[in-house]
């Protein structure tokens, strides 16, 4: 059971073990934020535990999964988008906020070049080639070594939002190099040795709008993207029969749009709930939502709800990567810095949030701005997007051991 005390019950959601308020309360978390404490929360577990307990607005149970409330969130919760090809995963998940996966890999460098090779789930990759021997799990979250940048995927203006495939043979990202507004590119190499190919434009995707935030599924058949439609970006998502083959024409989920800026879709649990980040409150925060129907073909989401947890009032926080099962959360936040600084950093917690710190994910941030993690799944390898100067570029840091 969920026991809800700044909220009243029929106000409060849960997912998992973890139970918050949808944004009528807002100001319960605003309030935990905007203290002081949370900065250096951020570097003190043992704080950052007595801060959520103190200052949460809803306690965790561990009796069980909760059901959505409806009731929460602002937002054009239309109707649909399009359906997926897209295999089931298992999650434990049930309702509330979470977003993309990505896949598992153990990585090497050579060079520019962060290499890998494939490991736990599957056992075999979709290309049929066999799996390596696994990195021994991460004792807690941690450390990378030094950033290097991916020359080879990088071009003379911005290049961002990279997500890949689980063999890491095949990568999609944003880059404003023709020009013109941001659209998606993709490239693969035929080994995870190997450098990565010259990048192509995803012609059958690519409009005048700006195209951004790819986010790629385990299997390499779904995708989600944000496309710029009034002036503002929506989220939308594409399918294909398999990797070797064309997109299909991407369908706008309109049960997740608003009147403001909405990008970052990922999804967990075989596609069955999604984290996004959206402007909605103002600033960019992080907000769930859960799928509808499974068994149907259209992509129709319930009421987004804000994970106040992990957003603050005047902060931002937004592009999330979260773990294929729901077990952590990886997110670019400019919290600790001024209410307009565009310096994000990259930052990362287990899941359900408020239960363990929000810690800096250690060797990756720097003065520049850091955003757009895509991590492997077991944590071998990360790759970002770094601010160089006015543009960004790729970058990748492999595990410490």
């Amino acid at each position: 059971m969920i026991e809800c005390r700044a909220c009243t019950a029929d106000t409060c959601a849960s997912w998992g073990t973890f139970s918050f308020c949808p944004p009528a309360h807002e100001s319960v978390f605003d309030t935990r934020r905007l203290t002081g404490a949370v900065t250096v929360a951020l570097a003190m577990r043992g704080f950052v535990l007595g801060a959520f307990a103190l200052l949460g607005a809803c306690t965790f149970d561990s009796g069980g999964l909760g059901e959505s409330d409806l009731g929460a969130d602002e937002g054009n919760n239309s109707e649909v988008s399009p359906g997926t090809g897209n295999d089931g995963e298992d999650s434990s998940s049930s309702s509330t906020e979470e977003g993309l996966t990505s896949g598992p890999i153990d990585p090497t460098t050579s060079d520019t070049v962060m290499n890998g090779s494939t490991t736990d789930a599957p056992p075999e990759t979709e290309s049929g080639g066999e799996t390596g021997p696994p990195l021994p799990p991460p004792e807690g979250l941690p450390s990378f070594m030094e950033a290097v940048e991916i020359v080879e995927l990088n071009s003379d203006r911005s290049d961002d939002d990279p997500t890949l495939s689980t063999d890491l043979l095949e990568i999609f990202f944003g880059s404003t190099r023709e020009g013109g507004a941001e659209n998606i590119f993709t490239s693969v190499r035929a080994s995870p040795t190997d450098p990565w190919d010259v990048p192509v434009p995803v012609a059958e995707l690519n409009t005048d709008a700006a195209e951004t935030t790819p986010e790629l599924s385990p299997d390499g058949r779904l995708m989600s993207f944000a496309r710029e439609v009034g002036g503002q970006p929506d989220v939308f998502v594409t399918t294909r029969p398999q990797r070797d083959q064309p997109w299909l024409p991407p369908v706008s989920v309109m049960s997740l749009t608003s009147t403001s800026d909405d990008s970052g879709f990922v999804t967990t649990g075989g596609e069955r709930n999604a984290f996004f980040c959206s402007a909605r409150r103002g600033s960019e925060d992080l907000f769930f939502a859960e799928r509808l129907d499974m068994g149907s073909d259209v992509f129709e989401f319930e009421q987004p709800l804000l994970i106040g947890a992990l957003s603050g009032t005047g902060t931002r926080e937004c592009t999330p990567w979260v773990e294929r099962n729901g077990q952590l959360i990886v997110f670019a936040t400019n919290i600790g810095k001024s209410m307009d600084s565009e310096d994000d950093d990259l930052y990362w917690t287990e899941l359900p949030p408020g239960e363990t710190a929000i810690e800096e994910i250690g060797f990756v941030n720097t003065t520049e701005r850091e955003e757009d993690p895509w991590l492997a799944d077991n944590l071998g390898v990360i790759y970002f997007a770094r601010g160089i100067g006015d543009s960004q570029d790729i970058f990748a840091a492999e595990r410490q051991p």
